[in-house]
């Protein structure tokens, strides 16, 4: 889909695919782009709401959020939701910095571990319980 949509025929289409699929935010919120691109600010709002409601911390619903909120001329919500935005950009940030290697990167390698399990019943643990798991390749 192009970035600017003009064309009644495409704003109709999405209309009419929001309705069918209620739960498809990307549909709904490729919506709220197209009905503030003409210019359909009260209807965008509406739309928003619904977006902001189930995915309160999706930053393309935060961005539309801003954009909302700007083309309303809302400054203190604008305000906000850039503030939200740059927090959960952060955010993500942070956790991509601190991610773990990827489990087939070799310092991940697995090695087989032998923990002995108590067998649990009735409540208690006996030591004739206890299994012994083995790698199943031994």
């Amino acid at each position: 889909m192009p970035d600017v949509i003009d064309e009644p025929a495409t704003l109709s289409q999405l209309q009419r695919a929001s309705e069918e699929q209620p739960g498809d935010h990307f549909i709904r919120g490729r919506l709220v782009e197209a009905l503030l691109d003409a210019g359909d600010i009260s209807n965008a709002v509406r739309h928003f709401s619904v977006l902001i409601e189930v995915q309160p911390d999706d930053a393309w619903i935060l961005a539309l959020g801003l954009r909302v909120c700007v083309e309303s001329g809302d400054r203190i919500r604008a305000t906000y939701y850039r503030r939200q935005l740059r927090l959960v950009s952060d955010i993500t940030k942070h956790e991509s910095q601190h991610a773990l290697p990827h489990p087939s990167h070799p310092s991940r390698d697995r090695v087989p571990v032998r923990a002995p399990l108590r067998l649990i019943t009735g409540g208690q643990a006996s030591a004739d319980n206890e299994l012994n798991m083995a790698d199943p390749a031994d």
